[in-house]
């Protein structure tokens, strides 16, 4: 029986098939043409573009005040598209390639009605184009397009419709806060309880970190750390928009809000509410840095990206005593326990001058220098860790770099840790014991006990 019922099966399943096959075939004569819909459409040319169905269209253009233009959805109010899968279904239509055409006229098999794909096109000329795609073929891979004004009924390969056909949300460009790293002068980062972590740019490649409940306890940020954090944020995309049903998620008396702040003053703040069941959690955005997230709307970003934004501030923190590396400083100075020492550095080499331009040998140069850039923070003294009786400054080096910026640190000893503060914090440092290793080398070098070449 079950060998009987499996050859029984293939043959209806046989039926079935040559059945489409003649339904295909014996349709309406066809000419097979390969060419392409619109031969003559180029790309650039389009600039605007309508998709959907009945009553559910989306609307795009190109952008007037950028070069090369952005895709924009038309509103009210207008907001970015997502430029990649806008340019790609303006390119998918410019190239749409004709399989064969029926020499007949729509039929309702083909699905050409209401229900179907609409595209229409505007061009820089003036000029527009339509077409509706309907249903797909029986068997081969193709399907029913018909042009506006026109009788035939196209055959078109369905790999080129794909990018006309996806989901409306996929149209919109969903990055929450599409801000460049370069543009944020300031981020603070806190929840409903406390502060997390509050960054101000110093220069082009710096930020500092205050205290949290000390404004004036500064510290650098690894720079490393702050640009994936920026990066993080700026590519946080929304998957899709709260129903009515969710109202604000809580957004109202959020658990977190990120706050920034660009050069030119501009500011925008995303308040954190709850989770949904998925672990996706609620946001909305308000201020003036990000156009895509429109006032009063909430959106679903993935949940873990909260987790890696309330890090903790000792995170974002360069745990290096000096941001210096051995082949940019051209100067180093130093007075320990009353004794002065300056090294430069010229096109011969290094030499110390306050021993009369004594030559010192690079490799040992090399070697203080990399041992002053590789002194580690035991742990930062601010709110959280209170200043300690450090006794007095036993040391004090600085130096120059080729880029014309200097650096300087002051040495802290207590009988049992060291501390250092560098010139351009505002905070103490406990270190480990290189700091004060490397003072004793500087007053042996400075007597000639080493470092004779």
């Amino acid at each position: 029986m079950p060998r009987r019922a499996l050859i029984t099966a293939f043959v209806v399943l046989l039926g079935l098939s040559f059945w489409a096959w003649k339904l295909e075939s014996n349709g309406p004569p066809s000419e097979a043409t390969g060419e392409r819909l619109f031969p003559k459409l180029v790309v650039d040319e389009i600039q605007q573009m309508v998709l959907g169905t009945d009553g559910a269209a989306l609307s795009l253009r190109r952008g007037e005040t950028s070069d090369p233009p952005e895709w924009l959805l038309d509103g009210p109010p207008s907001r970015p598209a997502n430029d990649a899968v806008a340019e790609a279904a303006a390119r998918a239509t410019a190239n749409l390639s004709i399989v064969r055409t029926l020499s007949a006229t729509a039929d309702p098999a083909h699905g050409l009605g209401r229900s179907a794909l609409q595209v229409a096109i505007q061009l820089q000329s003036g000029n527009r184009l339509a077409f509706r795609v309907g249903a797909r073929l029986p068997v081969s891979e193709g399907r029913y397009l018909q042009v506006d004004g026109q009788d035939s009924i196209h055959v078109v390969d369905e790999a080129g419709l794909f990018a006309l056909e996806r989901d409306r949300l996929d149209y919109h460009d969903l990055r929450v806060f599409p801000v460049a790293p370069a543009q944020v002068a300031e981020l603070e980062i806190t929840t409903a309880k406390e502060p997390v972590v509050s960054m101000i740019r110093s220069d082009k490649q710096q930020f500092m970190i205050s205290a949290r409940h000390d404004s004036r306890a500064t510290f650098r940020a690894d720079p490393h750390k702050v640009q994936d954090l920026l990066l993080d944020l700026g590519e946080l995309r929304a998957r899709r928009f709260a129903d009515p049903s969710e109202e604000d998620g809580q957004t109202h008396t959020p658990s977190a809000l990120v706050r920034v702040r660009s050069p030119d003053g501009k500011t925008t703040q995303l308040a954190f509410g709850s989770s949904d069941e998925q672990g996706d959690r609620f946001v909305s955005v308000s201020g003036e840095l990000t156009p895509n997230i429109l006032p009063g709307e909430v959106v679903l970003v993935r949940g873990a990206i909260l987790d890696e934004l309330l890090r903790s501030q000792d995170h974002y923190r360069d745990p290096r005593l000096l941001d210096i590396t051995t082949g940019e400083v051209q100067e180093l100075s130093w007075t320990i326990r009353g004794m002065e020492g300056q090294l430069h550095k010229q096109d011969q080499g290094w030499s110390l001058l306050s021993s009369g331009g004594r030559p010192v040998a690079d490799e040992l140069v090399q070697q203080i220098l990399a041992d002053l850039g590789g002194v580690a923070t035991v742990r930062f003294v601010d709110d959280s860790h209170p200043e300690p009786e450090t006794g007095v400054v036993a040391a004090r080096i600085a130096g120059k770099k080729t880029d014309g910026s200097g650096f300087g640190v002051s040495l802290q000893r207590s009988p049992t840790h060291d501390y250092a503060a560098t010139d351009d914090e505002g905070g103490l440092r406990e270190v480990d014991e290189r700091l004060a290793e490397l003072t004793e080398r500087l007053i042996r070098l400075e007597s000639g006990k080493a470092g004779d070449p």
